[in-house]
């Protein structure tokens, strides 16, 4: 038994949180953090039962193709296990979820936002999953989890403000009753993640590139999509964009972009060379 809650951990080339052969654990409101170049599992939860692993966020912010976010491990039959509420991310090419010799239980898997930067989602069982709808159906649950950016502060501060994440979680009030900074959460509609936040008023946020075909060599309209996580009509914003080492001219945005919503902005153009990296 016990709880392992309100920790900020930050790994390199190693488990940053491994739980083994527990039996009642509460795991919640950590933020995990793996970094480096070698081979990461941020967090793995091995052979325990009755665990509950709720409101975490995790980011595998390291380079290796072979790095997991989070790795569940069971060598023999388990019980009561709960994955609710949590925020997973990779920046590297691995896999944002993994679980191994595992049976799926009813409402094991339940409102949890991931996110990753390589062809998929995750491992289940030995099977390469695509995607959120092939893990669903892999998992036989985590019906109410999707796939969105949850725009963490940064790489080392995982306090997230993506509003299709605010007030998305389950409540788990016989877990947990606040946040990792303390705050109350909502006894109805908390949210996603560590941390329970509210948006704020002005907040412009990019959720990557927009380009309806395939780039080919030469000259290129670079657009990008401008969200609004605010909850006041965002009236100007200033997109910045540098391809490789080449830093772009910044773009002064206006108009009128409603809370919570967004839309695409053409913010200038580049020339692609053929047979060429770009990032």
């Amino acid at each position: 038994g016990g709880i392992i809650t309100g920790n900020k951990v930050l790994t390199l080339n190693y488990k940053a949180i491994h739980v083994l052969n527990s039996d009642g654990i509460i795991i919640a409101n950590n933020m995990a953090i793996g970094t480096g170049t070698g081979a990461v599992e941020v967090v793995r939860m091995e052979n325990n039962t009755n665990t509950h692993f709720v409101n975490n966020s995790i980011l595998c912010a390291n380079t290796n193709t072979t790095s997991i976010g989070l790795n569940f491990i069971h060598t023999y039959a388990v019980t009561n296990n709960r994955v609710w509420n949590n925020i997973i991310q990779t920046n590297s090419l691995g896999s944002a979820i993994k679980f191994q010799q595992y049976t799926a239980q009813t409402n094991w898997l339940k409102a949890n936002v991931y996110f990753y930067s390589g062809t998929n989602l995750g491992q289940y069982n030995g099977s390469t999953i695509a995607n959120i709808t092939a893990w669903k159906t892999a998992s036989n649950s985590d019906s109410a989890s999707f796939v969105i950016n949850p725009q963490f502060y940064s790489s080392t501060n995982l306090h997230a403000n993506e509003y299709l994440i605010n007030n998305k979680a389950v409540p788990v009030l016989d877990d947990i009753s606040d946040d990792f900074d303390g705050q109350v959460r909502s006894l109805t509609s908390p949210d996603i993640g560590a941390d329970e936040f509210n948006l704020m008023s002005v907040d412009a946020a990019t959720n990557g590139f927009n380009f309806s075909s395939i780039l080919c060599s030469g000259s290129n309209s670079i657009h990008v999509v401008l969200k609004n996580n605010g909850t006041t009509t965002l009236t100007s914003a200033t997109l910045g964009c540098k391809v490789n080492s080449t830093v772009l001219s910044n773009y002064n945005w206006s108009g009128s972009l409603a809370s919570v919503t967004q839309t695409i902005v053409t913010i200038g153009s580049y020339n692609f060379l053929a047979n060429t990296n770009y990032a």
